[in-house]
């Protein structure tokens, strides 16, 4: 043995913020976002709905029913990021829609284009039905010696559960997807995108 002091430090660290803070009653969220289902299925009831889950329109955050929770998270967004851009920086909420996965349902790996920053705002747990996120370096995925590695898939991809009233904040390019319910319980959260410009 080595009788030394190791430091494990990361470089070039891709941050996210989480945080809990519940916001009105998640029960009227949820009663209104099915309300926003129901229209999404009668529009689409031509496509296939049974893998992907239902998606509302990108404009869920701008009816009145749900300013208060707009008003909310913009107000979280904006405190926590205005920290990273001078003061000029405007932070501004580009789209929002609300996600509705039910048994066997997900979300295969994507990227929200056109915006900055990407927040998740949870109205159910998401159970076994995790948000992850892949390492968007390509090194780790050219390294021949992930193979080896005691724990591989951790080093590519990245499971976070969340409980209700909890949100995420990260940035819009990092790639990440929903893993498939494999239970009858409906997994419900709110999505919204912000583009940073200059303000002066």
């Amino acid at each position: 043995m080595y009788d030394v002091n190791v430091n494990r430090e990361a470089a070039f660290t891709t941050y996210s913020y989480r945080l809990k803070y519940p916001i009105g009653d998640a029960e009227s969220w949820i009663n209104e976002i099915m309300k926003h289902e129901t229209r999404m299925k009668k529009l689409l009831e031509k496509e296939n709905l049974d893998s992907f889950g239902v998606v509302t329109q990108p404009d869920l955050l701008d009816y009145s029913a749900f300013h208060k929770l707009r008003d909310e998270l913009c107000g979280i967004v904006t405190t926590l990021l205005s920290n990273l851009y001078v003061d000029e920086a405007k932070i501004e909420l580009n789209d929002s829609w609300a996600n509705i996965y039910r048994e066997n349902d997900h979300a295969p790996l994507h990227i929200h284009q056109n915006s900055h920053w990407s927040c998740v705002y949870y109205l159910t747990s998401t159970g076994d039905s995790p948000l992850y996120f892949k390492d968007p370096r390509p090194t780790p995925i050219m390294d021949s010696s992930v193979p080896l590695l005691k724990n591989r898939y951790n080093q590519l991809i990245n499971k976070t559960e969340f409980q209700p009233g909890e949100l995420i904040i990260f940035p819009s390019w990092l790639e990440h997807g929903v893993s498939i319910n494999r239970t009858s319980d409906i997994r419900v959260s709110v999505a919204c995108n912000f583009r940073v410009t200059d303000g002066r």
